[in-house]
């Protein structure tokens, strides 16, 4: 099916898990495995094409691009940003918070 030079299997796979900390059930195994196993052919595929005569691809040195003049200045209109603020204490956002410490996750 694919023209791999390393296959991987189960134990790869659960290896590979392990050392990234994921946990994949056995109804999922199936799945990455074919992904997994694409990917490798894919790499393998590259690994098979010449680059020789290609020249490099500097191509990206030679834009530029058009960029505005910033200017920084003093910013003093703090009432146009708290209309759209949903709340605000002494002139700074209140940010609800995106990480949880153990004890409040049970």
């Amino acid at each position: 099916m694919y023209d791999l030079f390393f296959m991987i299997d189960k134990n790869t796979l659960h290896q590979l898990a392990s050392w990234s900390k994921l946990e994949i059930g056995k109804h999922e195994e199936g799945d990455y495995l074919r992904d997994m196993n694409r990917t490798v052919s894919f790499i393998h595929a590259l690994n098979k094409i010449s680059t020789e005569g290609s020249g490099d691809f500097d191509f990206v040195n030679h834009f530029k691009p058009i960029l505005r003049d910033d200017r920084r200045k003093k910013f003093t209109n703090v009432d146009a940003l708290k209309i759209n603020a949903p709340e605000m204490e002494q002139n700074y956002f209140v940010v609800s918070t995106g990480i949880k410490k153990r004890k409040e996750l049970g």
